[in-house]
């Protein structure tokens, strides 16, 4: 992704966060949890505020990851090691 393109991606999902940031996070969970059966129970016992605001930091690194940045590649190479079969085991 171009500088440029990410620059535009992450303008727009800070607006939408500004606005309705709580919106936001809550429509993807409910979205997400619906998808599939079994991902309601994955979050058993989840701080949503934590949730939210890891999914906000993760957001942001898939856009820092497509425009160029080591430190987002890194981070979310330590998020695919954290969801992985040896750690909170989320299935692909």
């Amino acid at each position: 992704m171009a500088t440029h393109t990410a620059s535009a991606v992450k303008q727009s999902l800070g607006r939408a966060l500004h606005y309705a940031e709580s919106e936001v996070f809550d429509t993807f969970y409910r979205i997400f949890c619906d998808c599939d059966s079994r991902v309601p129970e994955l979050f058993v016992n989840t701080d949503w505020l934590e949730q939210k605001r890891l999914l906000r930091q993760g957001g942001n690194h898939v856009i820092g990851f497509y425009d160029g940045s080591v430190t987002s590649q890194n981070a979310l190479e330590r998020i695919r090691y954290t969801h992985g079969r040896d750690r909170l085991n989320i299935p692909p």
